[in-house]
């Protein structure tokens, strides 16, 4: 804003004290897409990612993570007499050594198969039947699954009718005033009271329909995602953008010994539009692990 009208330079206001109306113009793209996109852009510019030997960015990078540190695993390259093998490998343990985190070796191409086999599991789900995955992720979701949002629909009515209802015994109240019935004393205790329970509701109520707003959000992303993951289906192979689009993270174990094999650990959770919500599966942990 300026000063005045003779005065043109500018003053910048303190945020609180913005004046902000929503809805006047006509957007030029949905509030979702835009939502949508801020997101894909976070993801993709949130963490320093490493790029091949090519520039080409990896399809993983900066989603798959060491799952003892918590760090980005780093795409290598290392180059034989007849191939050349690709794998990821701790970022931490390349910086600082196994004293610190231990390597975390997962080959590329496994990495890939896996996850694109798992993509495609729920591509299957999701063309079988969609509301059926739905639910699914849903109960698996224990913050989701704790809320039970036919509660929040009946605390919502019942507290709306309630603050109606306030309303009436303030005007037959005033009228019972007006009338000579009660007193002045009597008047303003009582009004004091309903309107003391009156603004608690009208707090509560703002919080209580803010929760469950959020909640019949969550479920139109996630069904949003059912959709997407759905096109994945006939693909044979994934790019960065549905990689960024369908995976929060991957972790990735240290390899163990299991029944005499070495195997690790590949924990995929995936994301459906809310940044803090994923659904992790489990299910396809175990593989074996091809280090040489």
């Amino acid at each position: 804003m300026v000063s005045s009208f003779k005065n043109k330079r500018r003053i910048q206001k303190p945020f609180n004290e913005w004046i902000i109306r929503e809805n006047t113009h006509e957007p030029l793209v949905t509030k979702e897409s835009w939502l949508e996109a801020q997101r894909i852009k976070t993801s993709n510019y949130k963490e320093t990612v490493r790029c091949k030997s090519d520039g080409e960015v990896s399809i993983f990078a900066g989603i798959i993570k060491c799952a003892d540190c918590g760090g980005n695993m780093i795409f290598n390259r290392k180059p034989f007499k007849s191939y050349t093998k690709e794998f990821f490998r701790c970022g931490t343990y390349m910086q600082k050594g196994k004293d610190v985190c231990p390597p975390h070796i997962i080959d590329y191409h496994i990495l890939h198969e896996v996850v694109l086999n798992d993509i495609q599991r729920y591509a299957k789900l999701a063309a079988e039947d969609e509301n059926k995955l739905i639910d699914r992720i849903l109960k698996a979701n224990d913050d989701f699954n704790n809320k039970n949002l036919q509660r929040y629909e009946k605390n919502i009515r019942e507290s709306k009718n309630r603050v109606k209802e306030i309303d009436g015994l303030l005007q037959s109240l005033f009228e019972e005033k007006v009338g000579g019935t009660v007193s002045d004393v009597m008047f303003k205790r009582m009004a004091k009271k309903y309107e003391e329970e009156q603004r608690k509701l009208i707090e509560d109520l703002d919080q209580t329909e803010n929760e469950f707003y959020e909640y019949q959000r969550v479920e139109q992303d996630l069904t949003g995602w059912v959709r997407k993951i759905k096109e994945c289906l006939t693909i044979d192979n994934f790019t960065r953008a549905i990689a960024v689009e369908l995976i929060d993270r991957i972790e990735i174990s240290e390899v163990y010994d299991k029944n005499s094999e070495k195997v690790l650990d590949i924990n995929i959770s995936y994301r459906f539009g809310l940044t803090n919500s994923s659904f992790k599966e489990n299910e396809t942990e175990l593989i074996e692990a091809i280090i040489t």
